[in-house]
């Protein structure tokens, strides 16, 4: 207990640190970009633990007290209304009370933003290192009539959700499908529409759902087909293993019977052809054709 306490108080400090380093950082570092001479930079309250004097001439200040911090300019003085009065000539170009409302509006704000790019930098960190990976649950295509069908699911819909657990990828929407296994109902499916931004909620009624069924397959068994990725190699680079094991006789054979995939916009849709020569038709999904030319080194070339 007492070693947790101690752990979750040296947390929040190394936190609070931070969070006032960035803060005032911010206002730091706009400052002198604008010109104006920082005479301190201070981390902390209290009695000063570590002083120096950098060879920009500005002091630096580390105190014990994490809650705050500072950063004093020339010229800035929030206590006197005639700040900026007994500044030499020489330096009133670095003075802060001298600088355009433009230049002093970024400095103050400065340190706000920084803590907010820093907000965005931390959650992008922990995204990239805790988060998920996956297949989007994009539709690859719905079986006509199926029950998914017939309630208006699509190909290209993105489900969102199910029964109001999120499902940001294809395990989600089975998980979720998998506890509604043997119920009668209704299973809520909520999606957005291919091509649309706004949700949309569809019900598909359920009885008994699976119960009798010994490998139960409950996209499958609504219609419901996943986009599927197939594993095709773009191009073999020059002078490596793949490209010295893929020998003349294969490269003839591949070049009479070979399958290749061409990538269709962001739904992943996808067109394959077989033929025993180089040249011939690919149809999309959606019912248009080009010619399209092929080359067993560098695969499609559409024209």
């Amino acid at each position: 207990m007492l070693q947790t306490l101690v752990v979750n108080i040296l947390a929040l400090i190394v936190t609070l640190g931070i969070l006032v380093t960035i803060h005032e950082f911010g206002h730091f570092w706009v400052a002198r970009r604008c010109g104006v001479k920082v005479l301190r930079f201070s981390i902390g309250f209290g009695k000063a633990v570590k002083t120096w004097v950098g060879k920009d001439g500005c002091e630096y200040v580390i105190a014990p007290i994490p809650l705050g911090g500072y950063v004093k300019m020339l010229g800035q003085d929030d206590t006197r209304t005639d700040a900026g009065n007994d500044i030499h000539d020489d330096e009133r170009h670095m003075s802060f009370n001298y600088k355009p409302l433009w230049q002093r509006f970024a400095i103050v704000a400065a340190g706000p933003l920084a803590n907010f790019l820093l907000a965005i930098l931390v959650f992008w960190l922990i995204n990239i290192t805790y988060g998920q990976r996956g297949v989007a649950p994009v539709i690859g295509s719905i079986l006509p009539e199926s029950p998914a069908w017939q309630v208006g699911l699509r190909a290209g819909d993105e489900i969102v959700s199910v029964d109001g657990n999120d499902t940001t990828l294809w395990q989600h929407v089975t998980m979720a499908m998998l506890d509604r296994l043997g119920e009668t109902g209704q299973l809520q499916i909520t999606a957005i529409p291919a091509g649309q931004l706004d949700t949309r909620e569809y019900t598909i009624p359920l009885n008994s759902w699976q119960s009798s069924s010994a490998a139960p397959d409950p996209l499958g068994s609504l219609g419901i087909v996943q986009f599927d990725i197939p594993p095709v190699l773009d191009t073999i680079v020059a002078g490596g293993r793949c490209r010295a094991s893929w020998s003349d006789e294969w490269r003839q054979d591949h070049q009479r019977r070979w399958t290749r995939y061409i990538g269709l916009g962001a739904m992943g849709q996808y067109c394959a052809r077989q033929s025993g020569t180089a040249s011939g038709s690919c149809c999309r999904t959606s019912g248009k054709c080009g010619a399209a030319t092929a080359d067993p080194d560098s695969g499609w070339q559409s024209r």
